[in-house]
């Protein structure tokens, strides 16, 4: 339920209920009584809020108590009815996860009620810790149950409490809808000290706290409709219906960083216009100084590392490089010896890297100080380093009338030359000079020095840049069986966007996941020799190769023989299959694909019908889809090409109104990729 600044939180409501706790400390929970369950309730036969849903939460109540100084409690309790047996199937365990070390679940308690009203209470000894997942840094584990004797038209409930010690957090996202239907949700507050909420909604209107029992607000919705995804959607807060809690005040802060020392200088009561962001930017300007004061540790490496670069862009880009690959990042899978950890001592961990842990080797660094390395060589060149804080747009189109700093991140250390502001990120091991992540392109940021800022938006890689270029070599056989060889380069953000999903895993997983995302369009394909090659080198296209064997890839009838050229495109589904749209249209970035397949076709048989799809364009050439067949008589080889293109312009969003248009253009897409020809056997 509750979506935090720096991650996730939401009680997700799917085939396993999943919940990640971020919590310091749990207090022990009383076993809590169960409500009483109207007759009607249990012998209800059919859904209230949405006629065809599987199963219906009649109620479902959260509670966050902020009256306590030093921890924030939380408590659910839940009740769902089920109607049908997919329901039964979707609910039938509930997993609540937490981070090991971090987080712990108490008092969880649950039960069914059978149409008579009997109740089967889930034993303590059946409710059981298990991990979940696992990465170098953290361990996700969860408190699991199934509910016994879960059949449609029982009643299933779960209770449990949580108390968090980061009181910062307080500063939530509540989903205001779940991905059931809800008779009744109710959201009660206890400020602290005894103050009014402070909040703002989305995507929601006519909502309001009232005042409860001993000191509670509480927000309810009722017959409240389930959250259902669609195909290319905006970022959640752009959709969903939410509340927004504020703590009302935001400080202006000063910072000693040498001394660890942070103090409140001015309370600006609020989101004051004209003063907010002003406010916030001189927050960063201990930050920009630190740089500033650091560029002495740098005086002689920094001028080394330029060397007889001249402009501003060619320095910038060899102390990138050199910051990107001269130092070993730590959140990136290095993990230092403990001969590197001995060599650290406490003047190190103060005041970071300087130029002499250079001189014997390679030190390491964690994203955070090799930006910070980079931004004090910068001003040891002479260069102005300034901090760049940016919205993403996998998160809000966020815009500087919002007055929510919340919203924005640290995205690099900004440089302005040129008459225009220049940003980088060499923390990020992956990400090549000059080029941000895509939830960043396109978005607006804040750059500033501390005593002056600037709003800027991002621009976005063109479609050009963001290419997959996809090849085969294939033999079709009598039977049908198609086999050869194929190969999908990425450059842009596929490269960026496939590099940061997999690096931390092994050859073996890579290797799988590509095998599996093949055989999920292909489902009797023989997928063999896969390799993944580039994944460490920025300056490369990532290249996937592999062998592939498909039976009955052709259909015979007859003397005929009909097959699809675009071997890339084979068992994809069309990109809208709705025929309304409640959602605007989200495409993350713009990107282009250009196909090369040549296939061997199988003696005795020559074309019969091989006219290729005229061009599918829009008048604004947002996107284009162009596909030409050749023939090679003397090889009996069919050459088939595509080049296309999305995103022209950089407009990849697009309101629900304009719905009929785009699917009609992704549907003359799709049904030119997929375009059969067919072989006739000669006499």
């Amino acid at each position: 339920m509750f979506s935090l600044r720096s991650s996730s939180r939401s009680i997700a409501v799917s085939a396993v209920l999943f919940v990640f706790v971020f919590s310091a400390s749990i207090y022990a929970q009383k076993a809590a009584e169960w409500r009483p369950i109207p007759p009607a309730d249990l012998q209800a036969t059919k859904p209230v809020v949405e006629p065809d849903a599987d199963a219906e939460a009649l109620i479902w109540e959260e509670r966050l108590d902020d009256t306590n100084s030093d921890k924030i409690t939380r408590s659910t309790y839940v009740r769902i009815k089920i109607f049908t047996e997919r329901g039964r199937e979707r609910f039938s365990k509930l997993d609540i996860g937490f981070i090991k070390g971090i987080a712990k679940i108490e008092g969880l308690i649950a039960r069914v009620t059978q149409p008579d009203g009997k109740s089967i209470e889930v034993s303590e000894n059946d409710i059981f810790q298990r991990d979940v997942a696992k990465t170098e840094r953290v361990k996700v584990q969860a408190k699991a149950l199934a509910f016994p004797n879960l059949a449609p038209g029982t009643i299933l409930e779960y209770q449990y409490k949580e108390v968090d010690k980061n009181i910062f957090e307080v500063d939530s996202t509540i989903d205001l809808q779940l991905d059931i239907p809800v008779q009744t949700f109710s959201f009660y507050y206890k400020p602290f000290k005894g103050r009014d909420p402070k909040f703002s909604l989305l995507n929601v209107e006519a909502l309001k706290f009232e005042k409860a029992e001993d000191g509670w607000f509480k927000m309810v919705r009722t017959n409240v409709p389930a959250f259902k995804e669609e195909p290319w959607m905006p970022p959640m807060s752009e959709a969903k219906a939410l509340l927004k809690l504020d703590s009302g005040w935001y400080p202006s802060i000063s910072m000693d960083l040498s001394a660890r020392r942070v103090t409140v200088f001015k309370n600006t009561g609020g989101r004051k216009e004209g003063e907010y962001w002003a406010n916030h930017s001189a927050w960063q300007k201990p930050l920009v100084d630190l740089l500033n004061d650091r560029k002495k540790n740098f005086s002689k490496l920094a001028p080394e590392v330029v060397g007889d670069a001249a402009s501003p862009e060619e320095k910038l880009r060899r102390i990138y490089n050199f910051c990107q690959t001269r130092i070993n990042n730590t959140d990136y899978g290095y993990t230092p010896t403990d001969k590197e950890l001995d060599q650290v001592d406490n003047e190190r961990a103060r005041r970071g890297l300087s130029e002499d842990d250079f001189k014997s080797g390679k030190p390491f660094a964690n994203t955070r100080e090799i930006n910070n390395v980079f931004g004090a060589m910068v001003a040891a060149v002479g260069l102005d380093p300034w901090y760049a804080l940016t919205s993403r747009r996998d998160v809000s189109f966020f815009t500087p009338e919002l007055n929510d700093s919340r919203l924005l991140t640290f995205t690099g250390i900004c440089v302005v030359f040129g008459g225009a502001p220049h940003i980088y990120n060499p923390g990020n091991k992956f990400l090549p000079f000059g080029m941000l992540p895509w939830y960043t392109e396109g978005a607006v940021t804040m750059y500033t020095d501390g005593k002056q800022y600037g709003w800027w938006e991002i621009p976005m890689n063109t479609f050009e840049k963001n290419r997959s270029r996809r090849s085969g070599k294939f033999r079709l056989t009598e039977d049908g069986t198609l086999t050869g060889t194929a190969t999908i380069e990425l450059t842009g953000q596929l490269a960026l966007s496939y590099r940061l999903a997999h690096f931390d895993n092994e050859a073996l997983e890579n290797e799988l996941a590509l095998k599996t995302s093949v055989q999920q369009r292909i489902t009797n394909a023989e997928v063999t020799n896969i390799s993944i090659e580039n994944l460490e080198d920025t300056s490369k296209p990532i290249i996937q190769r592999f062998t592939i064997k498909i039976p009955n890839y052709a259909q015979k009838t007859g003397k005929r023989m009909f097959f699809q050229p675009g071997f890339f495109d084979y068992g994809t589904l069309p990109a809208f299959a709705a025929s309304t749209r409640k959602f605007d249209m989200f495409f993350r970035y713009p990107w282009s694909e250009n196909d090369d397949i040549e296939i061997e076709l199988p003696a005795g048989f020559s074309l019969d019908n091989a006219e290729a799809p005229a061009p599918v364009a829009d008048s604004a050439q947002i996107g284009r889809d162009e596909i030409h067949f050749d023939l090679d008589a003397n090889s009996r080889t069919l050459a088939y090409s595509r080049s296309f293109y999305f995103g022209n312009k950089n407009l990849v969003s697009f309101k629900a109104s304009s719905y009929a248009a785009v699917k009609a253009l992704w549907d003359k897409f799709h049904t030119a990729e997929t375009t059969l020809v067919s072989l006739k056997q000669n006499e």
